[in-house]
């Protein structure tokens, strides 16, 4: 079972190959080029890609099995049961509409710098509007509270350390950004889909994938600045809008829960143990 691509995610994030010295590139290199497995299990079709094209491994050698989410959690129903006490916490005004990303760590490469970016260029009618949260904890956050503050954004941005009901925050948003420069699939989309909230992001998230067809031109090939702050005014300004993204997005990944990722993943396990002559 493959996490992650760490050449293609230092490559897209850093902006740079992956130092020669690299550990985990190394074992990749081993493993993947080698073809040290039976069965490679990817997490998104992104990701199946990138190892075809990157270290050879033929097509039939991969599985996609998407990781799952929690449906008793995450899901539409509960946005009433969330939304204004969190909201109360965060002292958001009647008239704000709060936009925000989640992340269980590295905000480079959940694309931080893009959204901190995106707002700065959101009309100014517009940016006194809105108030931006970024969960997460950062081993090093100056140069993302430095951005922010050469960005003019001290008094519409705040950070919140991770919480255990994350999806009190998902329902407390109006809009979910993620705009990662590279993802091999990215939970947080995932839940905020499932949530029912209006999602922003691109086909660099293996998430993605899960994208209702109808809404297509709302998904961007790639992570870019003033194309990530017209989408986000457009749904700052249109509350209509939001409230039919987010109906569109819930049911595209409900049957994508953890029953059926471990049906899937049993599947690989059973197919690998056939092919080698099960002894019952």
């Amino acid at each position: 079972s493959l996490h992650n691509c760490v050449h293609t995610a230092h490559e897209r994030v850093r902006g740079a190959p992956l130092p020669a010295g690299s550990g985990a590139g190394w074992m990749h290199e081993r493993q993947l080029r080698g073809r040290r497995f039976r069965l490679l299990i990817a997490n998104s079709r992104l990701m199946k890609n990138d190892v075809e094209h990157r270290f050879g491994v033929p097509p039939d050698q991969v599985r996609v099995v998407y990781p799952g989410f929690d449906p008793a959690r995450f899901r539409p129903e509960d946005r009433t049961l969330w939304r204004e006490a969190q909201r109360r916490r965060w002292a958001v005004g009647e008239e704000e509409t709060v936009v925000g990303l989640v992340s269980s760590g590295d905000f480079e490469k959940r694309g931080l710098p893009l959204f901190l970016r995106a707002l700065a260029g959101l009309p100014p009618a517009v940016r006194r509007r809105v108030r931006a949260v970024v969960v997460g904890k950062e081993t090093r956050p100056a140069p993302y509270l430095n951005l922010m503050r050469s960005l003019d954004l001290g008094d519409r941005v705040q950070f919140e350390t991770p919480q255990v009901h994350v999806e009190a925050l998902y329902h407390a948003l109006d809009v979910y950004v993620h705009p990662a420069p590279f993802e091999e699939f990215g939970m947080s989309v995932q839940e905020a889909m499932a949530c029912g909230v209006p999602v922003l992001t691109t086909r660099r998230v293996g998430a993605s994938e899960f994208w209702p067809g109808a809404w297509n031109a709302w998904l961007a090939e790639a992570p870019e600045v003033s194309e990530l702050s017209a989408r986000l005014a457009a749904l700052v300004e249109d509350p209509l809008l939001r409230r039919a993204l987010g109906a569109a997005l819930a049911p595209a990944v409900r049957a994508n829960d953890w029953e059926a990722h471990f049906r899937s993943l049993r599947a690989c396990y059973d197919e690998v143990l056939d092919a080698a002559g099960r002894v019952e």
